[in-house]
């Protein structure tokens, strides 16, 4: 019963091997086809507000 295990574990680590390989494939073709082309501005002064809270904002506005 040993040695029918290594073969198995051999099977199903080609099938997760497989599966993946195809997940990344997929998720790679979606990528490509919605989301590569998508630009976003990024506006410095909002993303600082965002980031670093309202603290930053009452010091700004209180200079």
């Amino acid at each position: 019963m040993r040695s029918a295990t290594p073969s198995i574990n051999r099977h199903l680590v080609r099938e997760l091997a497989f599966v993946l390989a195809l997940k990344l494939v997929v998720l790679t073709a979606l990528w490509w086809g919605f989301v590569h082309e998508q630009q976003v501005s990024v506006d410095g002064q909002a993303a600082a507000s965002q980031l670093l809270g309202a603290s930053h904002k009452s010091a700004t506005t209180e200079e």
